[in-house]
């Protein structure tokens, strides 16, 4: 007995790196399993279960709170994914807390940025959303979502000059962007520019054909522009998509009441 109870004494050194490496495979563990909920969680998400998706990156949360050498960049992730799981749940200033703390531990994070924008703009904060797409732009040039994004924050201000230029950037960079092309016919409407409103409709249209609204706008644009059997056509498309549609009910009888005056 009394060996080994002295044992440990002479086994110490050996002891503490065996306590060395339990801390090691206890990180190791707690990556793992950070990892597991993480995926788990993204595919909640990806189904439609945001609930249960948020349950799990706040348990990833909790093991990294509880581990802090699993670095930033797994913090950042983490809080990143329970802000998208929030803000399917539209608990948006808890979703908005949870990007900017992302941002926190990886500052550079352009999706985060990206993401507080379109969630400001939501909340008609446009002013501060066009700050973040900008951020979001100045690190990633390339990043389409966030042109698209500041057009609707600029036009949203009025600034349609400056919302026009942010949506063809959208479009160099995603072409096929159906609210790109159908924000930027809205803003080419609003300045009387028809034509080239038109084929923002018609390309839009080319990429989703089941949109009402779509044909309707179309419509107006080709009123505008003089073509009133094309506005016509337009606004029928509209109604076999919907034919509840009252404005365009209406917009084709006036474009058949002028078409008729025209030929009597």
């Amino acid at each position: 007995m009394l060996a080994q109870a002295i044992a440990p004494r002479f086994r110490f050194p050996q002891t503490q790196n065996h306590s060395a490496q339990s801390v090691k495979l206890a990180s190791q563990g707690a990556r793992y399993v950070v990892a597991e909920l993480t995926s788990a969680g993204n595919l909640l998400c990806d189904q439609g279960n945001p609930q249960e998706a948020l349950n799990c990156f706040l348990k990833a949360m909790q093991i990294l709170n509880n581990c802090k050498t699993l670095g930033d960049k797994r913090v950042a992730i983490c809080h990143y994914n329970t802000a998208r799981a929030y803000a399917m749940l539209d608990k948006n200033n808890e979703a908005l807390e949870h990007y900017s703390k992302a941002l926190q531990a990886a500052p550079r994070l352009v999706q985060a940025h990206n993401n507080i924008g379109m969630l400001l703009n939501q909340s008609s904060r446009f002013d501060e959303a066009s700050e973040h797409f900008k951020k979001a732009i100045k690190l990633d040039g390339l990043f389409a979502p966030a042109y698209y994004g500041l057009g609707v924050a600029l036009q949203s201000m009025g600034d349609n000059v400056n919302a026009a230029f942010a949506y063809q950037k959208a479009l160099t960079f995603n072409p096929e962007s159906y609210p790109a092309w159908i924000n930027l016919g809205l803003v080419c409407y609003s300045i009387k520019n028809y034509e080239v409103a038109i084929n923002c409709y018609r390309e839009a249209i080319g990429i989703s054909d089941q949109d009402a609204e779509a044909f309707y706008s179309l419509g107006l644009a080709y009123m505008g522009s003089g073509d009133l059997k094309q506005a016509a056509a337009a606004f029928s498309d509209a109604l076999k998509l919907n034919p509840d549609h009252e404005s365009a009910q209406d917009a084709v009888r006036e474009t058949m009441y002028f078409l008729l005056e025209k030929q009597a």
